[in-house]
């Protein structure tokens, strides 16, 4: 299965489960790559999280209702202008590449990809207004004003065949697996912190109230640290006397550490790579506990084979 055409690169879900955008720079589309719309606008800084091209825009959300009530010529038309297509003559009619459509359709619609690739086997290598109503027909969607077809074309009422349930959960669990291994990242950061934390804990409770210094904020820097030094020696000095206080403060510590740091960091899986390693170092890291909150609005450029943008 080709991840690539049919999964959200930042979610990791189904792109057909929300609607998608497609990455705008100018009046140009810079990859050929979609993600969720909400994904998209919150990418910061704004590039592919897959080839890394820049973007200044995201397209209107695209999704199946998007597809049904926009008209065939304005996909296709669209779809050209996207490419950097010429504008066809008079007597031309315009034509999208195949795989555009089969790009489109895969972001938009929850059918496999190979099904997508049967509807149009027996098109060209471009594809005509009328051949894409023809395969909308063919997927069971009926397209915007089916009567500038002819009459010969009438909808085969066939069921729009969906992902099946083994594909949807592999996307989850895929998803569930990135997101415990950031987590077991940050869980093990934060349980280290956590244990240094519980051993001076430990420490500090063995030393005798008597035995510690007066600390006063108004006292010369260098008699500050010359105290604090004197604490750290204190600390080590009846923390080896007290070895089972230090051993409680090790294990509190450690264990709300890890707990703390597993369950923060399955916040975001790292949206730049998606590899199990990459998603560990983040959570180890700290970045998969900071989630990019940025959201730019709206921003979006309409469909450029409409008449009127936003």
């Amino acid at each position: 299965m080709n991840d690539e055409l049919e999964t959200c690169c930042v979610c990791l879900d189904a792109l057909s489960s929300a609607p998608s955008s497609i990455l705008v720079s100018s009046s140009h589309r810079v990859c050929h790559h979609f993600i969720h719309t909400l994904c998209a606008e919150k990418l910061s800084p704004r590039k592919c999280p897959l080839c890394r091209q820049c973007f200044a825009h995201v397209s209107v959300p695209l999704d199946q209702r998007w597809l049904s009530s926009t008209a065939p010529e304005e996909i296709i038309r669209g779809l050209r202008r996207l490419e950097g297509l010429p504008e066809p003559s008079s007597n031309e009619v315009e034509r999208a590449p195949a795989q555009c459509v089969i790009e489109i359709l895969a972001a938009t619609l929850p059918i496999p990809e190979e099904i997508l690739m049967q509807e149009l086997r027996t098109h060209e290598e471009t594809i005509s207004a009328e051949n894409f109503s023809q395969i909308l027909l063919g997927l069971g969607i009926q397209p915007l004003q089916p009567q500038r077809i002819g009459e010969s074309l009438v909808p085969r009422h066939k069921t729009l065949v969906r992902y099946s349930s083994l594909r949807r959960t592999y996307w989850r669990l895929r998803w569930l697996s990135l997101k415990a291994c950031g987590a077991a990242g940050a869980g093990c950061s934060w349980g280290a912190a956590g244990l240094s934390a519980g051993v001076l804990l430990g420490g500090a409770a063995a030393i005798p109230h008597r035995a510690l210094p007066d600390m006063q904020t108004h006292e010369n820097q260098m008699i500050m640290a010359i105290k604090a030094a004197y604490f750290g020696g204190l600390l080590l000095y009846y923390g080896m006397q007290r070895l089972d206080l230090v051993a409680i403060g090790l294990k509190v510590g450690s264990a709300v550490g890890v707990a703390y740091g597993f369950f923060h960091g399955l916040a975001v899986v790292d949206p730049e790579n998606h590899g199990f390693r990459s998603a560990f170092w983040a959570g180890l890291t700290g970045f998969s506990s900071t989630p990019p909150c940025r959201i730019y609005g709206n921003q979006r450029v309409a469909w450029p084979g409409q008449p009127k943008e936003l």
